[in-house]
């Protein structure tokens, strides 16, 4: 049986958390199972020639399954943290607002580096006085 996590000073020890956690859902970590599990996997060299693919997402094209992926995948790791899952409907929605959120934040962020180059090319100081 594993020991309740105990704190120090305010903090838990993380692995015996998940430890604790692992015996309460009634799931043993079996220590001796992860040397078989290292060997399992293939050398380095095997991997020398092997090459990742990028595939453009698209959220509105149906066939390709992206949005069942990330609609899988959320819901694990909502069940996972306690967290109300999403049906296809609604993680379509937030995918299409994902896009959109990371051009505003790099135009933004472009704008104020365009200042700080202004401030430098002028001879500005750093901190402008306030009047």
């Amino acid at each position: 049986m594993i020991p309740s996590p105990k704190t120090q000073m305010g903090v838990v020890c993380c692995f015996s958390l998940i430890l604790h956690k692992l015996e309460v859902a009634q799931i043993h970590y079996v220590p001796d199972i992860l040397p078989d599990l290292v060997k399992k996997l293939p050398s380095p060299s095997s991997l020398a020639g092997y090459r990742l693919t990028p595939v453009e997402f698209e959220k509105d094209d149906d066939t390709n399954h992206h949005i069942d992926f990330i609609t899988a995948a959320s819901n694990l790791r909502a069940m996972n943290y306690n967290i109300p899952i999403a049906d296809r409907h609604t993680t379509k929605q937030i995918a299409g607002k994902i896009i959109p959120a990371i051009a505003t934040t790099t135009s933004l962020v472009t704008g104020l580096v365009c200042l700080e180059l202004y401030k430098v090319w002028t001879h500005l100081p750093y901190f402008l006085p306030v009047i």
